[in-house]
């Protein structure tokens, strides 16, 4: 065995993100580079493999929307803004915007998390499929098309956009109403984005998404022995590889996203009754 591939094997505990980009790196050359990024695949695939099944270990829980969310708010535009503004509500405990600025933000994630079946993980496994059908493919210097949107910006700058809104570490159960809501009239756009955000989860089939998700962690793993098992048959370029292990790494990121998108939908919809809850009890 080579130094390099040696020194490929030694780095297994690599992050996900360290793994793909040395991957990336080596893919571009050729010889013992190209060898050695072929050498990273089994710890790699391994760590796609944990992180896609890790997002449906368990089954998320049957999405449902606050009831009588427009009642509340009608009640509490009835009131003075003055008069409201330092009453304390219950509220979404790690917020740290106000809701209009946390809704807005949610729906968005919400929007991209409704695209993570059709665009990333049914493309996938269906390249996938193909490479195992035509091992020729694999050595094609322009890989299928089909994967050269996946993009890992896109859900990094969601997460972190919306991460920045949050602060579990300090959390409060109730916060003054002047913070949660800025303007009366706001509550029009809240409930919009709430709507939204749960018309997308709510119509969203997780027995489909999970199925999916467990073709394209089996046919990864196909792939996976078929190139370091049979090496002379299915020997792959390095563009192929670039492409594929970006594609496979940008899908776990989509599912993890998407996950944590659905906790903090229902995060939000659970929130959103307690405030209701307490309107009533006081109305």
């Amino acid at each position: 065995m080579s130094d390099a591939i040696k020194a490929a094997m030694s780095g297994l505990s690599l992050s996900l993100d360290a793994q793909y980009r040395t991957i990336s790196v080596e893919a571009q050359g050729s010889g013992e580079s190209l060898q050695s990024a072929l050498s990273r695949l089994p710890s790699f695939f391994k760590d796609v493999n944990a992180k896609l099944s890790q997002a449906f270990k368990n089954s998320l829980d049957a999405f449902w929307k606050p009831k009588d969310l427009a009642w509340a708010a009608a009640v509490l535009q009835k009131h003075n803004y003055m008069d409201l503004r330092d009453t304390p509500l219950p509220a979404l405990p790690s917020l740290r915007s106000d809701y209009l600025t946390y809704t807005a933000a949610l729906d968005e994630d919400a929007k991209l998390a409704g695209t993570v079946l059709r665009q990333y993980i049914e493309p996938l496994a269906k390249a996938v499929a193909e490479y195992l059908g035509d091992k020729d493919g694999l050595m094609a210097h322009h890989p299928v098309d089909t994967l050269h949107h996946y993009d890992l910006k896109v859900f990094s700058h969601a997460m972190q956009r919306t991460a920045r809104l949050l602060d579990p570490v300090h959390a409060e159960p109730t916060q003054p109403y002047g913070k949660l809501i800025k303007r009366q009239n706001d509550w029009t756009a809240v409930i919009g984005h709430i709507d939204h955000i749960g018309h997308v989860f709510a119509e969203a089939d997780h027995a489909a998404f999970a199925y999916s998700v467990e073709r394209v962690n089996d046919l990864l793993g196909k792939l996976l022995r078929r190139v370091t098992e049979e090496p002379d048959a299915y020997r792959v370029s390095g563009p192929t590889l670039d492409v594929l292990t970006k594609a496979a790494y940008v899908t776990a990121t989509a599912i993890e996203f998407y996950g944590l998108t659905y906790k903090r939908a229902m995060a939000l919809e659970a929130a959103m009754q307690s405030l209701v809850d307490a309107v009533k009890a006081i109305d």
